[in-house]
């Protein structure tokens, strides 16, 4: 007589064995892409309680990576010339350089920061606006520049030891123009001067 009664709590319990099943695999975090995991700062300890939906990290993956720069208004005359050469140095390995290809310099004034790294309030060299409290809006407009890296690849070519290339690292480009004649350079600096003096 209990029969139907049964079959229904053995039902019951067999879709919620299911449901803490499909609970415990949603503990596991995997990632979409393969790659490199970055930890962000603090990193994550064991045993930490997170909630639903927070940033672990991110997974960066082996394949082009870019450099993303910006240019001061004041050194437009990059715009004019051939790029011949550029190496970027990251941030805490000084020593060692990349080669950077493709580089391009996007000849549009801009205002949005790519990055609140890239600004003073984020450890960055570039001016902020002080109205804006994310720190994205820069205080004087400036040049994008965009560059492909070698990743394995030194100066010269070789496979030297290169810095380990990781999202959201911080550095600086070299940029190698074209040869100019003295007075030109001179010039050059000239107009300079007055436009970080008198911003003409």
């Amino acid at each position: 007589a209990d029969l139907v009664a049964l079959r229904k709590q053995i039902a019951t319990a067999e879709e919620h064995y299911r449901a803490l099943g499909a609970q415990q695999a949603a503990l596991r975090i995997t990632a979409p892409i393969d790659g490199v995991w970055s930890a962000p700062v603090p990193p994550v300890a064991p045993g930490q309680w997170f909630a639903r939906g927070a940033a672990l990290g991110a997974v960066v993956g082996d394949g082009s990576w870019y450099f993303l720069g910006v240019l001061p208004q004041v050194a437009s005359h990059a715009l004019g010339g051939e790029v011949r050469r550029g190496e970027v140095r990251i941030g805490g390995q000084g020593h060692l350089n990349l080669l950077a290809h493709e580089i391009e310099i996007v000849p549009f004034e801009q205002g949005r920061l790519p990055s609140a790294a890239l600004g003073i309030t984020g450890g960055g060299q570039v001016a902020v606006d002080v109205r804006d409290p994310d720190g994205m809006t820069a205080a004087e407009p400036f040049f994008e520049v965009r560059a492909r890296l070698a990743a394995g690849q030194g100066p010269r070519g070789d496979d030297e030891a290169v810095p380990r290339l990781l999202h959201g690292r911080m550095g600086e480009m070299r940029l190698t123009l074209q040869d100019s004649p003295l007075f030109v350079q001179w010039e050059r600096a000239l107009r300079q001067f007055f436009q970080r003096s008198f911003r003409v």
